[in-house]
């Protein structure tokens, strides 16, 4: 009787998981995936976001194109809700790399510092690198660094929150 609850469970348990479990591997399955008209519209939203940094957000038309791309990988991997999320964040961050670095180069940053700041931060620290305890000490350091002045604080702000949404997908995606 016990082996068979047993089989039972074991058997319950393999129909209830995921088909595959995310493997960090196609974490750029989206990235990969995403059409061009939206790669267009997400450099608009930047670009957008980047002017007024107090009001950021993505188009419908972005997050549509972002979904439809996470469907794709989801249907072909098997991926769990918080994996696809997860894969949306990676895609938005990897596919907004060059233009971000433009921005920071643009206000006079170098992201090339500011990426190594970050990067210094503990794994602890960058798994929850979009908390304002967090956040703070990057801005402080590299105020202290003379790397950001109140000139450019906002965007060196936003490229440490970029940062933080890369780290936030590859913690969030390996957990599932």
């Amino acid at each position: 009787m016990l082996r068979l609850a047993l089989a039972a469970t074991a058997a319950l348990t393999v129909l209830l998981a995921p088909a595959h479990a995310a493997d960090i591997k196609q974490i750029d399955c989206v990235e990969k995936t995403v059409d061009k008209p939206t790669v267009k519209l997400l450099d608009d939203d930047v670009n957008k976001n980047f002017t007024d940094l107090d009001n950021q957000a993505y188009s419908q038309g972005t997050i549509a194109g972002f979904r439809a791309a996470a469907a794709t990988c989801r249907a072909k991997y098997g991926w769990s809700d918080n994996a696809s999320e997860a894969a949306v964040l990676y895609a938005l961050y990897a596919l907004s790399n060059a233009n971000v670095r433009g921005k920071a180069k643009a206000a006079k940053l170098d992201y090339a510092k500011l990426a190594a700041r970050f990067d210094k931060l503990s794994e602890s620290e960058r798994a929850n690198a979009m908390e304002d305890a967090t956040l703070n000490k990057l801005a402080n350091g590299a105020l202290d660094a003379n790397e950001m002045d109140a000139s450019n604080a906002k965007v060196a702000g936003a490229v440490f929150g970029f940062l933080a949404v890369r780290a936030k997908a590859m913690v969030d995606f390996a957990a599932n």
